[in-house]
């Protein structure tokens, strides 16, 4: 769900000309990653149980770290070369795309009691 909402705001920015339309994304935008970063944990939690837990929650949060440290470094980079955003936009909804159906193929581990 949260990925959707993340898909269509950056197609949304992809078409905004106007002040109004940026506040419309970031509004978008805060919801779906805000959102996504809230159901991790019980994600985690649901697909993997709660035994290991803690390890994989914080795989996934140094994952998101790591990301989250790089990709502006390299939009900024794709900016200075081609001077426009609008490729960053495509490749981050490209990814979102990837994350809901990578999402959509997880599986819950099937334990012995």
């Amino acid at each position: 769900m949260f990925f959707l909402i993340l898909i269509a705001s950056l197609l949304w920015v992809q078409v905004s000309k106007e002040l109004w339309m940026f506040y419309v994304f970031g509004a978008i935008y805060a919801l779906g990653h805000g959102g996504f970063f809230t159901v991790i944990s019980p994600i985690i939690a649901e697909l993997f149980g709660i035994s290991s837990h803690g390890v994989l929650f914080g795989i996934a949060s140094f994952g998101l770290t790591v990301g989250g440290s790089i990709g502006p470094t390299l939009a900024g980079y794709v900016f200075d070369v081609i001077h426009s955003y609008q490729l960053v936009f495509f490749i981050l909804a490209a990814l979102a795309v990837a994350g809901v159906i990578l999402t959509l193929l997880l599986r819950p581990v099937i334990t012995e009691p």
